[in-house]
């Protein structure tokens, strides 16, 4: 956004350690019986997620663009898919 790599190479390491957590769901609602997958936690860090994506994205290597993109639908989308 800024064109200064320093805030970019910032904002990749805050989005890789966010897609690595195993789930972007609120453990109160993990904890229930069915769980819940969906909640307004997942849908926060769904579009965190998508607008750091989006501010970082010519600084990315095609590979890591890939990677981001495949986490973000991973964490985000199947859960209110099942």
């Amino acid at each position: 956004m800024t064109g200064d790599s320093r805030y970019a190479g910032l904002i990749r390491d805050a989005l890789l350690k966010e897609i690595h957590r195993p789930n972007w769901g609120e453990s109160d609602l993990l904890s229930r019986d069915p769980v819940w997958h969906a909640g307004l936690g997942t849908a926060r860090s769904c579009y965190s997620a998508a607008v750091a994506f989006d501010s970082i994205h010519d600084f990315l290597s095609a590979d890591e663009r890939r990677e981001f993109a495949h986490d973000i639908v991973a964490l985000g989308h199947p859960p209110h898919a099942e």
